[in-house]
């Protein structure tokens, strides 16, 4: 392909999960392109995860850049990006939206001028962002690098179908701007929400083969030992939110999950915590203390890999129950659906749940009681029906597909195709 790919990752290592299958793809095709670190924190959430930071160095370090680390500007202005300047219940300004807002963009030249002695500039360009939230550095290099076109990609697995979910307003879109999305469910919402060019349907990247072959079959010294008569429990964790996730509420949620793995024998319980959570200051040794004959592992893995080797996956409302799927695990879904307009769901009684529950893929509660017997019955009976029919329905989602990075070069290509550019094949 005769255009110049630019990767910018925003703020997280849910990023480069997503796309990173699609790196390994245009590698194997020996194409060229450049992942940019918009953020210092993107990159440290990165180094957070041991697996994808692992992945990452051995294959993708050359064709990463740092734009923080080339210019001081840059740098003392990233470190300014996530200062608060007014904040209420509903609204958040941090001093990256008002530089946006007025277009103060000079520490930004560095990387331009990277990219025009990086790359021939005659040649088109494809921006990769993230579909969730502002970017003032790829606004800047779509007015710069005036042949481009953007094609915003998902930061997570979440499933939008059936939910009343919408958009961050400030993702509006133009002609040039193009969509990939897993489910072609999904894609009224975006509609509704957003002014595109073009959308592309091309399932989840990590069941596609690019990855569970990279992650699954290979053997590596970072392999995660498990032990075979120990049960090995997983918490997908999310971070304390003022409408989504209470401090009480998880507080309470992680003891009765340490509770429950006190009843059994030789439990591992393997905590994936959220990027976000590194700042919450939570003190969970006070919780773990009181039930000092569980073992307690903070996993740096991938959720693949990590899913892979549970018995039982729990999970505080997240996408990432999708890959604990994949390998077929029970999940209990151990939430409270909060009402909010833009994102929830409904059931058929009318009544708010979530999307995962809605769609049959976890069994969910926030009752103590029910949570125990599910606990329960997640171990004594992994084979019980219950989870036996989640795993019938994650495999009739349309998203589960082996060939989704195939499905995005064919989508640019496409797209280049209508710019009159020649491709390689």
């Amino acid at each position: 392909m005769k255009e110049n790919l630019i990767f910018i990752i925003r703020s997280s290592a849910g990023e480069v999960e997503w796309i990173m299958p699609f790196w390994f793809f245009l590698k194997e095709k020996e194409k060229d392109f450049i992942i940019i670190f918009e953020s210092q924190k993107s990159f440290k959430s990165l180094e957070l995860n041991e697996e994808l930071h692992t992945l990452w160095n051995d294959n993708f370090f050359q064709q990463s850049f740092f734009p923080y680390h080339d210019s001081m500007l840059y740098k003392i202005m990233d470190n300014l990006s996530d200062v608060v300047i007014f904040k209420n219940s509903r609204y958040r300004i941090t001093f990256e939206k008002i530089l946006s807002f007025l277009s103060i963009n000079s520490h930004f030249k560095s990387t331009y001028t990277f990219l025009i002695n990086r790359f021939n500039s005659s040649k088109g360009f494809f921006l990769f962002k993230d579909y969730n939230g502002a970017s003032s550095l790829s606004k800047y290099l779509e007015k710069k690098l005036k042949n481009s076109d953007t094609i915003f990609f998902p930061h997570s697995n979440h499933i939008f179908s059936d939910s009343n979910s919408s958009l961050n307003s400030s993702v509006l879109v133009n002609s040039k701007h193009h969509l990939i999305l897993s489910n072609q469910t999904d894609q009224a919402i975006f509609k509704n929400n957003l002014s595109l060019n073009s959308i592309a349907t091309v399932g989840f990247t990590f069941t596609d083969k690019y990855w569970t072959n990279r992650v699954l079959e290979d053997v590596s010294e970072n392999e995660m030992e498990v032990e075979d008569e120990t049960y090995n429990i997983l918490l997908i964790s999310r971070a304390i939110h003022p409408i989504y996730l209470s401090r009480k509420d998880k507080m309470d949620y992680l003891e009765w999950i340490l509770e429950a793995c006190s009843k059994f024998k030789q439990v591992n319980l393997f905590i994936k915590q959220h990027p976000r959570e590194v700042e919450e200051n939570l003190n969970l040794n006070e919780i773990i203390l009181k039930h000092d004959q569980v073992k307690v592992h903070i996993a740096n893995k991938s959720l693949m890999k990590l899913c892979s080797n549970m018995d039982l996956v729990i999970s505080f409302w997240t996408s990432g129950i999708l890959q604990a799927k994949f390998h077929g695990k029970p999940v209990i879904e151990l939430y409270e659906p909060k009402q909010r307009e833009l994102d929830c769901a409904y059931d058929n009684e009318g009544k708010v749940t979530t999307i995962y529950r809605k769609l049959g893929l976890v069994e969910g509660t926030s009752i103590k009681d029910d949570f125990m017997r599910l606990f329960t019955k997640g171990l004594n009976s992994p084979e019980d029906k219950i989870w036996i029919k989640q795993n019938e329905n994650f495999n009739t989602i349309e998203g589960v597909k082996e060939d989704s990075c195939i499905l995005i070069f064919n989508f640019l290509k496409e797209i280049s195709e209508k710019k009159n550019f020649k491709l390689m094949d």
